[in-house]
């Protein structure tokens, strides 16, 4: 932020000392015709502005450059650690084990849902800080994480339909259609409240196929999966291969739905950028 203001300070000053305004667009000809015109207008002016003041600028620059860029190693590796994908503790346990296989999916959408929270909110948290309760040190040098700014950028996003904006005009296939912004941003709209909130309230399937059920019917306490297995009356065995049945069903219906999730997301990634 203190970089961007310190560029239009420079640019006023050098515009100033130039004698004209330089333009922030122009084509290769355009270009060429302007410096040439700036140059016989004042050429003192042009030659001190063109030549000498960009080297001033640049040493002015230079102790700021050194903070900043301290400030984004730093962050980037003690705050944002954007060099791993880490779990929340309620889906990772802190000092418990887990096999690698059971680690991946927290591990992606963890992170996915940082990525939502911190880097999509943030381009939207600078026009209203108030609005998200977000104090200038934490938007500008630690950390703001906000939900709300997160969804509402990309709730804009999803919003975006080819229209005369894109060179696309009614009568046209594409128009009023979402463009590919809008579908990725409804892609992770959806994919951010599966895992926030739809995921957690599945039923648990040992609860659901009347495997607890089952098993506390024995002789009013859970035994072991084992033990129950090895059970070998008739009426028995009929409740428990029903039970046991559904329990691998509801599992498989689980694992084939988490596994959409993360092919989903690993398919779309080129499209998660800041």
């Amino acid at each position: 932020m203190f970089n961007v203001d310190l560029d239009k300070f420079t640019k006023k000053v050098s515009d100033a000392i130039r004698g004209s305004e330089c333009p922030y667009y122009l084509t290769a000809e355009e270009w060429d015709e302007w410096h040439d015109n700036a140059e016989k207008s004042h050429p003192f002016r042009y030659r001190l502005v063109e030549k000498i003041y960009p080297a001033f600028i640049k040493a002015i620059k230079f102790p700021i450059e050194l903070i900043r860029n301290a400030h984004t190693y730093l962050h980037n590796k003690y705050v944002s650690r954007v060099h791993c994908f880490i779990a929340t503790p309620e889906n990772i346990k802190r000092g418990q084990w887990y096999d690698y296989g059971n680690r991946i999916l927290p591990c992606l959408f963890d992170s996915f849902v940082e990525f939502i929270e911190s880097e999509q909110a943030s381009s939207v948290i600078w026009s209203d800080r108030k609005k998200y309760n977000i104090s200038y040190v934490n938007a500008r040098w630690w950390r703001a994480n906000s939900q709300q700014a997160g969804i509402d950028n990309l709730i804009w996003a999803a919003n975006q339909r080819f229209n005369e904006y894109n060179g696309i005009y009614p009568g046209d296939p594409l128009y009023g259609k979402p463009t590919s912004q809008a579908e990725i941003a409804q892609w992770c709209i959806d994919a951010y409240y599966w895992w926030k909130y739809e995921r957690p309230t599945r039923p648990d399937p040992m609860e659901e196929s009347g495997w607890n059920e089952y098993a506390k019917s024995l002789d009013g306490e859970r035994k072991p999966l084992h033990s129950l297995l090895s059970n070998n009356s008739p009426e028995i065995e009929k409740l428990k291969q029903e039970a046991h049945n559904k329990l691998r069903e509801i599992e498989k219906k689980h694992d084939d739905e988490d596994t959409k999730w993360m092919i989903e997301l690993i398919q779309k990634r080129e499209s998660f950028w800041s």
